[in-house]
């Protein structure tokens, strides 16, 4: 286990503000509770818009980016809306080249990680207009490129013109450079090496390419060595889980059980630097993880995870609620079809209906999209199973409304499985 324990919000103030410097690093940011992490932007914002505040800029803008790494934990909206106020409060305030461009930085930041969490175009038409503005030099210049690098590793994932791919990679790289010769604090260059891991990892497998899958590894390990787990629990754990998967997948390939029981290992050992209340997200996360890797014949594997990560997930419109739904689904129709239990496949489609029943709105559009693929899935299952034919033509109606909506969402994987069920649908029902 992790060395990682959540106190009491009065013990965890004091011993986080030994370790709190006065400069921008937050090297205390991953050691705090969600809460704590909120209220210290509520006060900072609160300080910085009294007239006695010397750089009501700076610390708006930092009180911002504090608003985006709540979000970036919880999936809150409100702390969205709060962080684009703190950057335009921080635009507002700014007095020169330098306090402009940390305003530009944690408003384009948010916009970046609004896309990440919900999805969507707009977020990243945004953050592209932005960007456009020419930076300070020195250090927020060089922030201003990493920012760059991480837009552009959004178009990256979402081609296959390798080209841009490379580019892209070649941006990161510089941006990485850029950050380290003006020495950015050591967890801003290791989150902008893990989206370069991803990117390699992820683009590597498409394209069976052993160069970037080199790459991804090379970075992951380096990420790995560089942070303590007491200090920076989610860096490290979400290098080792990213290690875990990719290794799992590259086993897969290979019909290597040996490198898959490695990379199971990987898995459960970054499950230990996460909590269920100190980064919801990434727990929701870790649970998806665990279960991906797991060994296809255990039927009887936890769903206990599952379920709670859904429960912090349900009802927010995020794209990883969208994926624990699937998840959660899958794992029910597996277990119930190594079962025969076809009552077990009825429980599953009860709770779908249930869920679905609850999901209004536009902001839910990706939560609506995965339940329907999730009830096609487990109606085929029971139907296979006790050999009946409930109705399937309005499941495939239903199916083509949830891939526009993951389309409009940019979530590609999300429309793809759409399809893909879809075809199976009508392929079934022989229309």
């Amino acid at each position: 286990m992790s060395a990682f324990d959540p106190h009491p919000m009065a013990r965890e103030w004091h011993r986080l503000l030994s370790l709190w410097r006065a400069d921008e690093a937050d090297d205390w940011i991953e050691l705090a509770a969600p809460d704590m992490i909120r209220l210290h932007a509520a006060q900072i914002a609160a300080e910085a818009g009294r007239p006695s505040c010397r750089r009501p800029a700076r610390d708006y803008a930092r009180a911002s980016r504090l608003y985006t790494e709540h979000m970036r934990r919880t999936g809150d909206r409100d702390s969205l809306r709060r962080a684009f106020q703190a950057a335009e409060d921080a635009a507002d305030a700014a007095r020169n080249r330098q306090e402009r461009t940390m305003a530009l930085h944690a408003e384009v930041s948010a916009h970046l990680t609004e896309a990440e969490l919900w999805g969507g175009e707009q977020p990243l038409h945004v953050a592209e207009q932005r960007l456009c503005a020419a930076p300070a030099p020195g250090l927020w210049g060089a922030r201003m490129v990493a920012l760059h690098a991480r837009l552009k590793g959004f178009a990256c994932r979402a081609g296959n013109d390798l080209s841009l791919i490379r580019a892209g990679a070649a941006l990161m790289d510089a941006a990485l450079h850029a950050l380290e010769r003006h020495r950015a604090p050591a967890l801003e260059v290791s989150s902008l090496r893990m989206e370069r891991a991803a990117l390699m990892l992820e683009v590597g497998l498409r394209h069976s390419d052993t160069a970037m899958l080199d790459q991804s590894g090379r970075d992951l390990r380096r990420i790995i060595g560089a942070h303590d787990p007491d200090l920076h629990p989610l860096t490290r754990g979400r290098a080792l889980a990213l290690l875990g998967i990719g290794l799992a997948r590259l086993a897969a390939l290979g019909q290597d059980a040996g490198l898959l029981e490695r990379a199971r290992q990987l898995v459960a050992t970054a499950s230990d630097h996460f909590h269920a209340e100190h980064s919801p997200l990434d727990f929701a996360a870790m649970q998806i993880a665990i279960h991906s890797v797991r060994d296809p014949e255990d039927m009887v594997a936890d769903t206990d995870g599952l379920a709670v990560a859904e429960r912090l997930t349900l009802g927010r419109g995020l794209v990883l609620g969208a994926a624990v739904l699937e998840a959660r689904a899958r794992l029910g129709i597996a277990r119930a079809m190594g079962d025969g239990d076809s009552e077990a496949l009825d429980r599953v489609l009860h709770r779908l209906r249930r869920k679905l029943a609850l999901t209004r709105g536009a902001d839910q559009g990706l939560e609506w999209a995965a339940l329907q693929i999730a009830l096609a899935r487990t109606t085929l299952a029971r139907n296979e199973l006790v050999g009946a034919g409930a109705e399937l033509t309005p499941l495939a109606e239903a199916l083509w409304e949830a891939e526009a909506i993951a389309g409009e969402h940019a979530n590609a994987a999300l429309a793809s499985e759409a399809r893909a069920m879809r075809e199976v649908i009508m392929e079934t029902a022989g229309t």
